[in-house]
């Protein structure tokens, strides 16, 4: 009797709690699936946001060890600036310290997946799965909320742009890419930042934490921008939370 009484009550605590994950995913994508827009049937990612003070947002995908990362947050502490870090769940489950010093240092933590891997070949519940599965991993050991997801490879499609804002998060490209994973050296990656066309009020800044210069190429980066009058911010001071629209070139516009 008393382990068939344990048991219903084990059985009635699973079927509340999967009861209140349920209601909590629902809510946050209601909420955010009122403010996605699509143009002309296709739904796009932020790419680049329209505003009218200089700021511009740096966000890194975190890939390989740990040690170029701490080089880079060196750089961005000594120039006073806040970042975004997007993490998969195998470099979060290997590094856990970075993770919370990451969090610590008031950079915001954005996810890239449970697994890093092409969305767009995964159904839509899989896409699901792999958002939620990271998100409550990302929760429950560190007490951080996540919304900004960085699609793999930049690939995507309606499917997945629908099970990002399905998920509370808001889908994140880039508009400037450093190409720094290519290693081609420090001055290529500062010439193709700093003399982009789409360098402007609203870019976003893409960065790799493995690249060969990357942490050479931050330094210099971020003096010419200060130069040019930017203001560097995390990616979360940037975008838009609601009342938005879309262009077809993934920029986001505040509604009037």
């Amino acid at each position: 009797m008393k382990k068939s009484g344990i048991g219903g009550v084990l059985l009635l605590a699973l079927t509340l709690i999967t009861g209140l994950s349920i209601l909590y995913w629902r809510d946050v994508g209601e909420r955010l699936m009122t403010a996605s827009a699509s143009v002309n049937g296709t739904e796009y990612p932020i790419y680049s946001v329209e505003c009218r003070d200089p700021r511009i947002a740096l966000s890194f995908q975190v890939k390989g060890s740990n040690e170029n990362l701490r080089k880079i947050e060196k750089v961005l502490e000594k120039n006073q600036v806040k970042a975004t870090f997007f993490v998969d769940g195998a470099w979060a489950k290997a590094y856990p310290e970075d993770v919370r010093n990451l969090i610590e240092g008031g950079h915001d933590l954005g996810s890239s997946g449970k697994e890093y891997r092409e969305m767009t070949a995964l159904s839509q519940r899989a896409c699901r799965n792999q958002i939620r599965q990271l998100h409550e991993s990302i929760r429950e050991k560190f007490g951080y909320e996540m919304e900004l997801f960085s699609l793999p490879y930049g690939r995507y499609d309606n499917r997945v742009i629908q099970s990002i804002y399905a998920c509370g998060y808001y889908p994140v490209c880039w508009s400037v890419d450093t190409m720094d994973w290519k290693n081609y050296g420090k001055q290529d990656i500062i010439s193709r930042v700093t003399e982009h066309e789409d360098l402007k009020n609203g870019a976003i800044i893409r960065w790799n934490t493995n690249g060969k210069y990357t942490v050479e190429a931050l330094e210099q980066v971020l003096k010419i921008l200060r130069e040019k009058g930017y203001e560097v911010v995390p990616v979360s001071r940037l975008i838009y939370r609601e009342n938005f629209y879309m262009d077809s070139s993934g920029r986001q516009f505040a509604k009037e």
